[in-house]
C-alpha cells in the first residue's frame, strides 16, 4: 500500500494551516468528518493521519488544537460561517476556492476510478465517463472535469450520505463509478464488506489527488495564521516525525 501513497516530503509539498477560533491564548478548534480512512475518522488512532498531523503541528507551536468530528457538509458550512478555525482534508474545487484559503497539501495519493466488476469498462481519461452515473457522497468533491460533465448532463451524479453507501451501490450495479483516492477507496471497500471482487479499480489512475486544510477567506488574520502553521509543519518535517506519522497509517 505504501507504494501508492505519494509522500509529501518527496514531492516538496508544504502544509499551511489555520488560525484559532477559541478564546485568546487557547488553541484553535478544527472540524473534520468520518469515514475517510486513513486520513480522518473518529475510530482511527488519533482520529486519522491528517488529524494527527494538524494536532502535532499545533503542539509544536504551543497552541494545542481541538479537533471535532461532524458530518462533512455540516462541518464545511460551519467553518465557512467562522464557527471553526478550519476544516480538513479536502481536495481543491472551484466552489471551495471561492470561499476558502487552501493550504499546501497535507498528503498526496493516487486517485482512481472504481467500477462494478460486471460492468467494467476501459478508462483512459474523463471522456470515458460520459453517459455514466457517478456516486459521490454528500460533502465530497469531484474532479473539475467531472463537475463540468455533470453540469452539461454528460454524467449523472448520485449523492448518498456516506462513502459506504456509494460502495454498496457500486457493488450492486446501481451506479457505474466511484472516484476516490486509492488509500481511502481500498480501505472503505474492505470495511464495507461487499462481495470480494465485485468492485474493481481501473488500471489507469485518474490523477494524483492532494488533500488540504481549508480556512475561510474572510476570517481575520488568515494569512498570518497560515504562516505560523507552516513554520510548525516545517519543524515537524525536519524532525522526521512527519515521515513516521505517514508510515504509521500507510505501512501494512
Amino acid at each position: 500500500m505504501l507504494r501508492r501513497f505519494i509522500p509529501v516530503w518527496l514531492s516538496g509539498l508544504v502544509l499551511l494551516g489555520a488560525a484559532g477560533s477559541a478564546a485568546a491564548g487557547a488553541g484553535p478548534i478544527f472540524v473534520t468528518g468520518p469515514d475517510f480512512p486513513p486520513f480522518s475518522d473518529p475510530a482511527l488512532p488519533e482520529g486519522g493521519m491528517s488529524s494527527l498531523v494538524v494536532k502535532r503541528v499545533y503542539e509544536l507551536l504551543g497552541k494545542p488544537a481541538t479537533i471535532e468530528f461532524l458530518p462533512w457538509r455540516r462541518g464545511y458550512e460551519e467553518t465557512a460561517a467562522h464557527k471553526f478555525a478550519g476544516t480538513f482534508p479536502y481536495v481543491a474545487t472551484a466552489e471551495r476556492e471561492r470561499l476558502f484559503l487552501f493550504s499546501e497539501p497535507l498528503s498526496a495519493s493516487e486517485q482512481v476510478v472504481y467500477m462494478n466488476a460486471k460492468n467494467a469498462f476501459a478508462f483512459a481519461g474523463p471522456d470515458d465517463l460520459a453517459g455514466k452515473t457517478v456516486c459521490n457522497e454528500l460533502g465530497s468533491g469531484l474532479p473539475r472535469e467531472v463537475e463540468a460533465m455533470a453540469a452539461d448532463g454528460r454524467v449523472r451524479i448520485e449523492s448518498p450520505s456516506t462513502l459506504s453507501s456509494c460502495i454498496r451501490m457500486l457493488s450492486a450495479g446501481r451506479v457505474d463509478v466511484l472516484i476516490r483516492n486509492r488509500l481511502t477507496g481500498d480501505a472503505a471497500i474492505r470495511a464495507t464488506g461487499v462481495a470480494a471482487g465485485s468492485v474493481v479499480a481501473a488500471a489507469t489512475p485518474y490523477a494524483i489527488v492532494r488533500h488540504h486544510l481549508l480556512m475561510p477567506r474572510t476570517k481575520a488574520g488568515a494569512e498570518a495564521a497560515m504562516a505560523e502553521f507552516n513554520a510548525g509543519l516545517a519543524r515537524l518535517r525536519a524532525s522526521g516525525e512527519l515521515d513516521r506519522i505517514v508510515a504509521r497509517y500507510t505501512l501494512p
